[in-house]
């Protein structure tokens, strides 16, 4: 709505200003879950989170999400390089759960 409430007084978003609002919606996804950090380690993808049964409903059946301790779950990426869009996309697709 916030969005849709700029774009309508000020037209359209500069990019960067679109990849905030994106990340802004991660927040929020990332919240549902109880993700609390989620950065880039290397050729890692880590996720910090509080509740652990609530984060294995997320991981439930992704092989690609690896559960490591009660805070902490790692996605191997090929490149430790990947462009911010592809890297927002590939955590909004890791916040969605398992169909």
């Amino acid at each position: 709505e916030l969005e849709a409430e700029i774009i309508d007084r000020f037209g359209p978003l500069p990019e960067p200003a679109a990849r905030l609002m994106r990340l802004c919606q991660l927040k929020l996804e990332a919240a549902v879950w109880q993700v609390t950090a989620i950065y880039l380690q290397d050729k890692y993808l880590t996720f910090k989170f509080q509740d652990r049964r609530r984060f294995e409903q997320l991981a439930d059946g992704r092989k690609v999400l690896r559960i490591i301790d009660d805070q902490t779950a790692l996605v191997t990426l090929k490149s430790a390089k990947i462009e911010p869009d592809k890297m927002l996309s590939l955590v909004k697709s890791l916040l969605q759960p398992a169909t």
